[in-house]
């Protein structure tokens, strides 16, 4: 890093993001033997309660595991249909996110079977008073940056509680996807979609193989970047947000997201909603991304978002760490 971004980059972003690939390794002996009893008849239902940064690696999972019934949760308040057969896994990067520690109390009133993932905090003394399995986080990070961590936890916990269905080899795919994102290759694209977007207002449209993908896009440029983004997914967008190209109201440059194995009628709508785009004169960029495994090519897309919201917060002279306006909220609201 040289020293014109050292001065912008505070806080080191540069030097959590290069390590993200050891997050996978570091998450991986963690959860080597995480494991939980299932009942009788097994769970309902597997309902992951979190927040912000601490539901991305959910949002990962229910894309990469669409087998596997997992809902997300982000609220105070859980579900009606959680019972004492559902599978609460309450995530908390702070372990005192106060929607989350109402998340826990309520599943342990259903007498739901409960895990916490969290790196410390109340969550991990409520966990420990209940005598509830508790897997700890990595200190120091923003949320948004353990996601890796948060999704290695939870695909080996769920794995070796025999809960992922038509079990594949969670290693293998662990260890192709360490590989990918050693790649010095996605930096530099990165570094040249950033200078693009300077000004712009990024909208990210991904195919539903990549939904959660764009949707940590969108993180990035909020929380890195500080700036607005949004995302929608393909074929949905079709039939509603396209039509806003129509009367501009601003400057927009839309980035798509694809898989290799995208299936045709897929690839053709994405086709023809860029030329759309396009004939109303806005840019656009594809991400169409290869790889030897689902999970690594997931994985490839949300690095690349990652280091592109770095760049876009440098040029704009900011350092990509602080969440101000977050902590600003959360003070307020424990102002009494």
């Amino acid at each position: 890093m040289d020293k014109s971004m050292r001065k912008v980059d505070r806080s080191n972003a540069y030097g959590v993001i290069e390590v993200y690939p050891n997050q996978i390794e570091q998450a991986m002996k963690v959860a080597k033997h995480a494991k939980i009893d299932i009942p009788e008849g097994g769970f309902d239902h597997i309902l992951v309660a979190g927040v912000g940064g601490s539901a991305l690696a959910a949002e990962i999972l229910v894309d990469y595991l669409p087998q596997t019934n997992i809902r997300i949760s982000k609220d105070y308040a859980i579900p009606p249909w959680v019972t004492k057969n559902t599978l609460v896994i309450v995530s908390s990067y702070s372990g005192t996110t106060e929607e989350t520690i109402a998340a826990y109390k309520a599943a342990a009133r259903k007498q739901a079977t409960i895990v916490a993932i969290a790196s410390g905090g109340d969550l991990q003394d409520l966990a420990e008073s209940h005598r509830n399995l508790f897997l700890p986080l990595p200190v120091g990070m923003q949320p948004r940056d353990c996601t890796l961590f948060m999704c290695t936890i939870l695909l080996k916990l769920l794995h070796n509680s025999g809960l992922v269905k038509d079990a594949c080899d969670i290693d293998k795919e662990l260890e192709e996807s360490i590989a990918a994102l050693h790649n010095t290759l996605y930096r530099d694209i990165a570094k040249d979609l950033s200078q693009k977007l300077v000004g712009k207002i990024p909208l990210i449209y991904a195919t539903p193989s990549m939904r959660s993908i764009a949707y940590r896009w969108k993180i990035g440029f909020n929380e890195n970047s500080k700036v607005h983004a949004f995302t929608n997914v393909i074929p949905e967008l079709d039939h509603n947000e396209i039509v806003g190209f129509t009367h501009l109201q601003g400057n927009y440059f839309v980035i798509f997201l694809t898989d290799q194995d995208d299936p045709n009628y897929h690839r053709k709508r994405v086709e023809v909603t860029k030329e759309q785009v396009k004939s109303k004169g806005v840019n656009t960029i594809e991400f169409h991304v290869k790889g030897k495994t689902r999970l690594s090519r997931m994985l490839s897309g949300l690095i690349i978002g990652v280091w592109t919201s770095y760049f876009l917060a440098l040029a704009y002279n900011i350092d990509p760490t602080p969440v101000v306006m977050v902590e600003e909220l959360k003070k307020r609201l424990k102002t009494p």
